[in-house]
């Protein structure tokens, strides 16, 4: 695949705006440290890994395609204690932008992120 960008090494990306959307409640804007999301994180296609600054920062990139431009990455957060039953998530990356939008989902909760990477 070739892309706008450099992605035989990691990209660094920055959440720019989140919101939560809670079933039966609506969506409201959020800060990444309320949905314990990570501001700035690091997408490593070759790897397969999504990695954050702490130790246990690590989701596993469990489906690459290229759609119309555009880079799709899904997987999934094993159940823990913190999240419950896990969760799912797919971020959209628009190659020639380096703009992202990304759905995270639980049973009846979701975080939609945009944001932006670049090249590291």
């Amino acid at each position: 695949m070739s892309y706008g960008f450099d992605t035989s090494k990691a990209i660094l990306c920055a959440a720019i705006q989140l919101e939560e959307c809670i079933d039966g409640r609506g969506c409201e804007p959020v800060l990444p440290e309320e949905v314990n999301s990570p501001t700035f994180f690091r997408i490593d296609i070759p790897r397969k890994e999504i990695r954050t600054r702490t130790k246990s920062g690590i989701s596993r990139i469990t489906n690459v395609a290229e759609i119309g431009g555009k880079i799709i990455l899904q997987g999934v957060t094993p159940e823990s204690e913190r999240i419950g039953g896990g969760t799912s998530w797919t971020v959209s990356l628009d190659s020639s932008t380096g703009r992202f939008a990304t759905g995270v989902t639980t049973e009846q909760a979701a975080v939609i992120i945009f944001g932006a990477c670049t090249e590291s």
